[in-house]
């Protein structure tokens, strides 16, 4: 008499099994980086498996966007993006993509950036009416944004000089440390960054700031004025950044993922 079998289903194994890659759209030593990497450290340790940080670098980072857009939906592939990288239809004016926002689902809100405008320590602009005032007698002058056309710091600068009435060109960097790199070296007069990048620089009296994109003053930067008070109510207040994933994910992994 043959023997009766059964085949039973492999178990499937529960996400994750491997490494997850945390995309992000900015250089290495920037807050943005900085602040992913810190995530990354933690996250890794309740997640299970590493979490390797990987830099995609361009397009005011839409290049990482429009990356994480194209990757398999299985949550292995994680990125740190702004609102202008997920939502890339709303800047075509600046800049190109192959994703829109349909292609995207956030994980989580994970941090905030208050952006700030720096010169150096011993620059005679001490508030944007300084600013403004020397702009009308000397019309173009060159600020840095960080991260390059089209991203908050850009449209944010934009949005001031037209209320302000003068006239701003700006100049592309790479990020918080080009920023940093050519205000100290007398290339760049002014600049509009991540805040953290710039406090360890600001204590060592080599550069100042004088304002913050911020609904109201910072408590870690008491000293620094807002936009607001200053008469310059622009429509933005903190850049928040997420975690986001392909559209297409799997609500489990999502899940995990979130908690």
């Amino acid at each position: 008499m043959p023997y009766l079998t059964t085949v039973l289903p492999a178990k499937a194994q529960e996400f994750p099994t491997r490494p997850v890659t945390f995309i992000v759209p900015y250089p290495v030593g920037g807050a943005a980086d900085i602040g992913a990497r810190l995530l990354a450290d933690v996250a890794q340790k309740y997640l299970g498996q590493p979490i390797i940080v990987e830099n995609k670098v361009g397009a005011s980072g839409q290049i990482a966007g429009d990356y994480l857009a194209r990757q398999k939906p299985d949550g292995y592939t994680v990125a740190h993006l702004f609102y202008s990288q997920t939502h890339p239809e709303y800047f075509r004016h600046f800049r190109d993509s192959t994703s829109t926002s349909k292609d995207f689902r956030v994980v989580a809100q994970w941090s905030s950036h208050a952006p700030a405008i720096i010169l150096k320590a011993d620059d005679p602009f001490n508030s944007l009416r300084d600013l403004i005032e020397y702009t009308k007698k000397n019309p173009g002058l060159p600020y840095g944004p960080g991260g390059g056309k089209g991203n908050l710091f850009h449209v944010s600068m934009t949005v001031f000089a037209e209320i302000a009435g003068i006239k701003l060109i700006d100049v592309p960097t790479k990020g918080d440390p080009d920023i940093l790199a050519q205000i100290l070296g007398g290339h760049l007069r002014v600049g509009i960054g991540n805040i953290p990048s710039f406090i360890p620089y600001i204590k060592a009296g080599k550069v100042k700031s004088i304002a913050l994109l911020a609904d109201q003053r910072v408590a870690d930067y008491p000293d620094i004025p807002t936009f607001k008070e200053q008469g310059f109510d622009i429509g933005f207040g903190d850049i928040y950044l997420a975690a986001y994933v392909p559209a297409k994910t799997p609500d489990p992994t999502v899940t995990k993922l979130r908690e």
